[in-house]
């Protein structure tokens, strides 16, 4: 998953703009500041002018840019210099959504609410303080319709840039969601799954990011180890392979694995028991019935995230059918087998050795007579 961030900001926000950099912003696969003066690459100039009346040309002229220059991202987030996000929170969300719904996300307000539209109090839509999210098929609708708004401010007398987008929203009937995750004030730790607090200075900036980073130390599992999932010497093994806000594919979900690790990792579990879709939050399930053997191909070739960083195999039942789809096979990235005490599980981590060219490693566990396979993520 690949997200860019926008973000507005003015000559006279230096403190800020380098307490983001150093924090979160660098967490983005890429980033830019629409300012009003070009330095570097990451600086570019969208406004004449600096100040809030400067917004409406900064935020428009932005998103049309990152529009016609940057098409190669599933996410893209805009927000101001006092906006904190919280980037683990964030990359869960967006494993959540359908990144083909024409949606957008953020803090919505309607005209019952302080601050709403005063011209137009039916009108919903997102802070732009506090961060709007567009996934990249409904981004490209927004651009004429955004140029529309910077050529026309006098004629519109519309100088409030999320304001702008909503009407846009309205107008192409495009939904807004997600209020509950993007907020006026919280601290990571009191609320990990907070993506945004609004109004934050440069010194809150470092200190939240360092309640995020120390979160990610302190990762807790969730439920108990039992029954015929992985055992807690499996789930601190694929800890150790990743960090948090990493992307996991699961075949076979699972309490021990789904439930504890989907609260902090972008999360898909592939099912073909529609028993256990949806059984545990954050993860976003995959139905695949079983097809010749295995899980249905064709689904996981429309599903599965492009790329992603670990591989769990603990399903189907017959799990050495996976070799007959080649193209779905991981190349570079660890891949964890559970039941290798049983041979055909075994067979299949011997198999995927040779296969990929890496090496493999089995493990038993001291709490029951079950073992693991590991392949690591590099070659041999």
């Amino acid at each position: 998953m690949r997200l860019f961030a926008l973000i507005l900001s003015s000559h006279k926000f230096p403190l800020e703009e380098q307490a983001i950099e150093e924090t979160w912003a660098r967490e983005f696969d890429d980033y830019v500041f629409a300012t009003d003066e070009t330095s570097g690459l990451r600086r570019i100039k969208f406004s004449e002018f600096d100040g809030h009346p400067s917004c409406m040309d900064k935020r428009c002229n932005g998103l049309i840019w990152t529009i016609d220059n940057r098409r190669d991202f599933d996410y893209y987030f805009t927000c101001d210099q006092d906006t904190f996000v919280n980037i683990d929170a964030l990359r869960r969300f967006c494993a959540l959504q359908n990144k083909n719904k024409f949606a957008i996300y953020g803090k919505y307000k309607d005209g019952h609410e302080i601050g709403s539209y005063a011209a137009d109090t039916t009108l919903a839509y997102c802070s732009g303080g506090h961060g709007i999210l567009f996934n990249r098929s409904v981004f490209p609708m927004f651009r004429e319709r955004l140029k529309y708004y910077v050529d026309n401010q006098d004629k519109t007398n519309l100088s409030f840039d999320d304001v702008a987008i909503g009407l846009i929203c309205r107008e192409l009937d495009i939904g807004l969601n997600g209020r509950e995750s993007f907020i006026d004030q919280f601290h990571p730790i009191e609320n990990i799954n907070g993506i945004t607090a609004h109004y934050i200075s440069g010194d809150k900036q470092r200190e939240y990011h360092e309640a995020v980073l120390g979160a990610r130390k302190k990762i807790q599992p969730l439920y108990e180890f039992s029954g015929s999932g992985v055992e807690k010497e499996v789930y601190n093994t694929i800890l150790s392979l990743i960090k948090p806000g990493d992307t996991i594919v699961e075949f076979g979900s699972g309490q021990a694995t789904t439930g504890n690790l989907a609260p902090y990792f972008n999360m898909y579990s592939v099912e073909h028991d529609k028993v256990w879709v949806g059984k545990f939050p954050y993860s976003k399930y995959i139905y695949a019935p079983i097809v010749d053997g295995w899980y249905d191909a064709d689904i996981l070739r429309r599903e599965l995230p492009k790329k992603y960083d670990l591989l769990i195999i603990d399903g189907p039942g017959n799990r050495d059918d996976f070799l007959k789809y080649p193209d779905l096979i991981p190349r570079d990235i660890p891949i964890v087998m559970h039941d290798t005490n049983r041979h055909k599980e075994w067979s299949l981590g011997m198999r995927l050795m040779q296969y990929l060219g890496r090496p493999v490693s089995f493990y038993d566990t001291s709490e029951t007579q079950n073992a693991y396979g590991v392949i690591s993520g590099s070659t041999v």
